[in-house]
């Protein structure tokens, strides 16, 4: 599957970050122009975020009954 991940901050807490965890692979232009069309879609976003918040409850629930 495709995975892209972003950030958001002031440049000048940024930029060391992105100097210090910089990837030796380069993102695809494939993959830049489906994460842009994703991030542009905020239904699609909304839709996605409330997903993974409820996937997230739902382990925590599981776990905890696990101990």
């Amino acid at each position: 599957g495709l995975r892209f991940g972003y950030g958001i901050g002031a440049a000048e807490l940024v930029a060391p970050m992105l100097y210090k965890t910089r990837d030796s692979y380069n993102t695809d232009y494939i993959a830049q122009k489906l994460a842009t069309a994703a991030i542009e879609s905020v239904d699609y976003a909304r839709g996605t975020w409330q997903q993974v918040r409820q996937d997230r409850r739902r382990l925590a629930g599981e776990l905890t009954e696990l101990g």
